[in-house]
Order: C-alpha cells, then structure tokens, then sequence
C-alpha cells in the first residue's frame, strides 16, 4: 500500500490489486483495453474489485486510469462440463480431495480512459496530490506493459482525478464510491449539452438537480429557459410555502403556451414561410407589397403597427389583381389562423421573459397540436437569439424536453419547422453565450449536426442498439 499525506491527513491513496496480463492469442493489452488478473486475496473477500471502478497503472506515458469493464471468474478444474456433469450425478464434491479453490483466477478487463504524464512508477504516486497535472490529462497512445502493478484508485484521488470535488454544481453520489459528484459550472455549460437516456432513466429528475443548484446561486448564473412539452416543471412555480420547492418560485417565471401569441406586424414574409412552408414564391411576392401596406395602415396610438391575420388577408383580397395567387395565400394564411397562435402583439413581451438566475418555463403540455409547439419554438428562439446577438438580453441557457421531436435528423421543413434555429444555435450560439440543453430519449431520431455541437454529453442508460450506434458515432471517444 502506498501511503501520503494531504492537507495534514494521512489517507490511503491506492493499493495493488493484481498484475497486467497478456492473454495468449488475443491482442490484450492494447492503446484502448488492458486486463489483469485479480490478486487471490480480493477474490476471497469478494469486495476488492468492481465493475465501475477505477484502476490505475503505469506506461511509458504515465499514470494510466481506466475503468472496469468486465470481470470474469475461471477454474481449470470446473472448465470441462463432461466432468461436471458426471460429479454431479455422484454427487461428489471435488474440493473434498482437490484444493480446487487455489485454482480461482479472476480476469478483470479494462476500459483505458486516459493518463497523467509524468508520473511513471510507484515513487511518484504521491505527485497525484498536486494539482498541477490536472489540466495535463492525455488520451494513451502507448500500451500498458504485461505484468505491470495494477492500483485500485480510492474514493479521494478519483474524485481528485475526475474533477468532481469542486463543490459547484451537486447532481449526485459516484457509483460504487462514496463521492460525491459536483461538475465545474463554468465547464458543463460552456459548451453546448445532450441529456441522453431512455425513458424512466430519469432525465427529467437529472434536468430538475441541475435547475435546482443553479437557482441556488446567488451569483454567475445565466438566464435559463426552459421548453416544458409535458408539464414536468410546474413544481418549480409552486407558490405554497408548504411545499419544498418554494424557494425557487420567486426566481421562476411560469407561461402557460395556450397564452403565448405571436405579433403578426414582427414577421416578414420569409417568416410566414417558415410558419407555413408551403407557400410558393408568386404568393411570397404578393404577400411582401400587403405587410407593407399593413404596417402603413394599422398603426396604435405609440405609431407602431398593430395588426392580426385577419387584417392582413384582408389587405391581400383588397389586392386589384386578385387572381389564384391570391386567393391561395389566403388559403395558407386561414390556416395559420386556425392555430390561435397568431395576435396583433407579442405575448409575453420577449423582452422581459429572461432575468440572469431566474427561471422562465414555457409550458406545451396542454398543446395538442404539434406544429403549434414548433412554431412557438421556432419564433422564441429566432427572436431570443436575435436580442442576444444585439445584447439586448442576458445570455441565456435553453433546456428542450423531447429534443427529437424539434430537431429530428429526418423529416421536411413542414414538420420540423424549428430545428432550423436550432441548428444556428448550435453552431453559432457559443459565441454569443447562448447555450442548448438538449433532453431525448430517442437519440437516433435527434439531428446529427446538432448532436455533434453539443461537446458535453450526459449519458444516462440507453438499451436500444440503434441509439447506442447513433450516440457512438456522434462521439469521437465513446465506444
């Protein structure tokens, strides 16, 4: 055992649990895989090693870290079933005349995760105590070596190693460790995220812990949005002191989306296509000349243009060269009507929905239709990431429920009429600190430009192969 001292403690930080082991005719160890055999006295105690922990040994790199991937449990004198079979039926029980439990070997597999330079043998293993290497960690180009001591790494180091003790943002407990897990705020959400997991894996519980711990911040914490499509968040708005999310209500904001209108004097004519893709370039050309006249002749007394649906077809038919155009624009245009969506103004003022560490849900959930939903996705964040490119509001962080149904990889512009904006901001949004927070239980069915964007990912359990294909080939180190 190796002993150090740290901040005035003397802690275990790692003990030998077996040897790296060269399996005859496989290609073990490699870059990426290694095994080694378990020392007799884990196997005993049965408690030594388990699959999820973290073990660590050296190359000619450094200090390797990897994870356990499988454990697997042999004994030459119970590897012929015919034997088997035939003790059995005598019922004889070997180990009364052969020590056959000297002959337990347990092969434990490897999954390579990274190294930290510089650290190459066992004198050095008290550099892990410093912190200086922690932004050093490298992906292994180089194989461990066969025989080489093999470390089972204890709850303090790891947490050292993965940088989940920084006391920031709490979403959990370690598996298998007594840790618990913080994640570097200014490092999850720098860059754009995926919340990945099957139904009932519990991603809506994992999005509420992350909310919660920013709300608690007093300081730091960016506006945050979030699509509600199932009314999974209403707790957040809970008024009743009784309830333990009241302390959050006075930071959240809470809009039903049946109350969400879209100003009909804020959109262009390539707006209505993107409403309502169906309408052809002659009925572009004469919608454009009929906002124009309506934005001249529908004014409030502030001199800024106040008008609905109605007035504008109205204008359309007013047109002297009313004609088949016409009158299939209008067709389009009574469609987007029967919607109820669109209003003479905004509602709510965008403006004014975003406040730096507070909370504005937009609830979908008593919205049946759903290309009313991707119309009020599609306009909140055209016009969010407007006013955020301008500076005219706080960055902000957008968490979307039910990602693949906004932004599916297949599907036309008729049915997927917000993954437009999406895609922008994925690509374009860092820059202007504008963040995505994307929630899917069907990740195969989500939109790979947009997936390749979101350099954080959070992977929670995923059974169907198709998603597994999908997520591993959307992330260069996942296999």
């Amino acid at each position: 055992e190796v002993i150090i001292t740290r901040w005035n403690e003397t802690m275990e930080l790692t003990n030998v649990v077996g040897n790296v082991y060269a399996p005859p005719g496989s290609d073990l160890p490699n870059v990426t895989n290694y095994c080694f055999v378990l020392k007799k006295k884990g196997f005993d105690q049965k408690t030594l090693v388990h699959q999820g922990q973290y073990i660590g040994t050296f190359s000619e790199e450094g200090f390797v870290v990897g994870i356990i991937s499988e454990i697997i449990s042999q004994n030459k004198y119970y590897s012929d079933p015919g034997m088997l079979k035939e003790l059995s039926s005598r019922n004889i029980n070997i180990e009364q005349y052969i020590p056959a439990q000297n002959w337990d070997l347990v092969l434990v597999f490897v999954s390579v995760q990274n190294y930290i330079p510089n650290i190459n043998s066992e004198k050095d293993l008290p550099r892990l105590n410093e912190r200086n290497w922690f932004h050093t960690i490298k992906t292994p180009t180089f194989p461990v070596r066969p025989g080489t001591p093999v470390y089972l790494i204890k709850d303090d180091i790891i947490g050292y190693i993965l940088g989940i003790d920084n006391n920031d943002l709490h979403i959990g407990k370690l598996e298998n460790y007594d840790n618990e897990v913080y994640l570097d705020i200014n490092r999850v959400f720098n860059k754009h995220m995926a919340i990945l997991a099957q139904s009932g894996a519990g991603k809506s519980y994992t999005v509420a812990v992350m909310i919660e711990e920013l709300l608690k911040r007093e300081t730091e914490t960016p506006a945050l949005l979030l699509i509600d499509t199932h009314s999974e968040y209403k707790f957040f708005s809970d008024k009743d002191p009784s309830l333990p999310n009241y302390q959050f209500s006075k930071k959240t904001k809470h809009i039903n989306g049946n109350f969400v209108h879209i100003g009909v004097p804020n959109l262009s004519e390539y707006d209505f296509l993107k409403h309502q893709p169906n309408i052809t370039n002659p009925q572009i050309r004469k919608l454009r000349p009929a906002i124009w006249e309506c934005r001249k002749k529908y004014k409030n007394d502030k001199n800024f243009p106040e008008y609905g649906l109605n007035e504008l077809i109205t204008t359309v038919l007013e047109d002297d060269d009313n004609n088949k155009v016409s009158e299939n624009l209008v067709a389009w245009l009574e469609d987007l009507a029967k919607l109820q969506l669109f209003a003479p103004t905004d509602s709510p003022v965008l403006g004014n929905i975003l406040r730096t560490g507070h909370l504005t849900i937009i609830d979908l959930g008593n919205i049946i239709s759903e290309r009313k939903k991707q119309i009020i996705l599609s306009y909140l964040l055209t016009r969010l990431f407007q006013m955020r490119r301008n500076d005219i509001i706080p960055p902000f962080i957008v968490f979307l429920e039910e990602a693949h149904n906004y932004c599916p990889e297949t599907g036309g512009k008729d049915t997927a009429i917000a993954r437009s904006i999406l895609e922008t901001i994925a690509r374009e949004g860092r820059k202007f600190f504008a963040q995505l927070v994307l929630i899917s239980q069907r990740p195969v069915k989500l939109s790979t430009t947009i997936l390749a964007q979101c350099n954080t990912q959070l992977i929670m359990r995923v059974t169907n192969p198709y998603d597994i294909n999908h997520i591993k080939a959307s992330s260069e180190h996942l296999t």
